[in-house]
């Protein structure tokens, strides 16, 4: 039987003996909006968006490769979107332009709070 050694950045506890399906998942990373202690609970704001590596079908023999993803979850909804290299690409450039846009909106803001 196969033994797997987990890389360093794999946070899954697969036991003492292998597993059959063995997959390995890293630490999750999330976006934590301020939460609006106003709003009604079912209105509360909860992490919108978390991410974290996962490499699934790790090869046991030379002939098999292994299936890495990159997983995007929503919250509450509990939906998973699984991306491949050019995806990830795609979300970095789209939060590249978000960051920009936020920025822009923030200079607004101190702008409009300083003139009043």
């Amino acid at each position: 039987m196969k033994t797997y050694t987990c890389p360093a950045w794999c946070t899954v506890d697969h036991g003492d003996d292998p597993p059959v399906d063995v997959f390995h998942r890293g630490a999750r990373i999330r976006i934590v909006p301020p939460a609006d202690l106003t709003a009604p609970d079912e209105q509360a704001i909860v992490p919108q968006m978390t991410a974290h590596l996962v490499v699934y079908e790790v090869p046991s023999g030379p002939e098999e490769t292994a299936v890495v993803m990159l997983e995007l979850d929503d919250h509450p909804g509990g939906r998973a979107t699984e991306m491949q290299l050019a995806d990830v690409d795609d979300v970095l450039a789209q939060l590249d332009t978000y960051q920009a846009q936020l920025a822009q909106m923030r200079a607004t803001m101190a702008a409009i709070l300083e003139a009043s």
